[in-house]
């Protein structure tokens, strides 16, 4: 068994101040630790497009990324159950808010979205698509699969990711991006006045005003099931 405690590993000049508390409040977690050997794997946010938990799931998964793909590409078939073997484009339903560094995300995980409201924007974006030839289908409330007319490459960062950094550090630049960002911004439009967010507003709860893509890889690519899950 493998337990996985994410962000858990403090900072050195931290670790000593805490590690005496560590045995006076959770001896036999020290005692785990103590007999344990440290490996370390580098997890480069720079290289990996993903946190260095998503990247250690993809790892237990075997995730194999084709040639010029992020491992953040996994993240797609990982995070979605489908039974076929087209690139798998997540769209996750997020907050953007104005920050210091120009945009900052809220996870779908913080927004708390009923699947009556996912079904309410999906049809508002689903009259926005036009001749664009991209396609939304519902996976769960929260996220949506996103279809391309054709097969395409597109670097990706997960949302989570983003999450803890910066939305101008990771947002599609490339050509080929263009009909996901003019979708994006109809989208923010057509949601500003929606129904659903005028009664998430006055709830308290924060808009759903934009989506985040992530993912393009096939479910093929992942080629084991893992031997643990990581605990939340």
């Amino acid at each position: 068994m493998h337990i996985v405690i994410s962000g858990a590993w403090p900072d050195p000049e931290v670790a000593a101040e805490l590690a005496p508390h560590l045995a006076q409040r959770a001896p036999t977690l020290a005692g785990w630790l103590g007999r344990g050997k440290l490996v370390p794997t580098a997890s480069l946010a720079a290289d990996t497009w993903c946190t260095p938990l998503e990247h250690w799931r993809l790892q237990a998964h075997g995730f194999i990324a084709a040639q010029a793909e992020h491992i953040s590409a996994g993240l797609g078939p990982l995070c979605a159950d489908v039974q076929d073997d087209e690139p798998v484009w997540l769209a996750e339903l997020i907050h953007m808010a104005p920050s210091r560094d120009g945009a900052a995300l809220l996870p779908a995980a913080t927004l708390d979205i009923t699947a009556e409201q996912s079904d309410a924007l999906l049809r508002t974006a689903r009259e926005h698509l036009d001749d664009s030839g991209l396609e939304l289908d519902l996976l769960r409330p929260d996220t949506w699969r996103l279809r391309w007319p054709q097969p395409i490459r597109l670097a990706c960062a997960s949302p989570a990711l983003v999450a803890v950094s910066a939305v101008n550090d990771w947002w599609p630049q490339d050509p080929v991006a263009q009909p996901w960002r003019r979708l994006v911004n109809t989208l923010q439009m057509a949601w500003f006045e929606h129904p659903v967010n005028q009664a998430r507003q006055q709830a308290g709860q924060a808009p759903i005003n934009s989506l985040w893509l992530y993912g393009g890889a096939r479910a093929s690519q992942l080629t084991q099931l893992p031997a643990c899950r990581p605990a939340h």
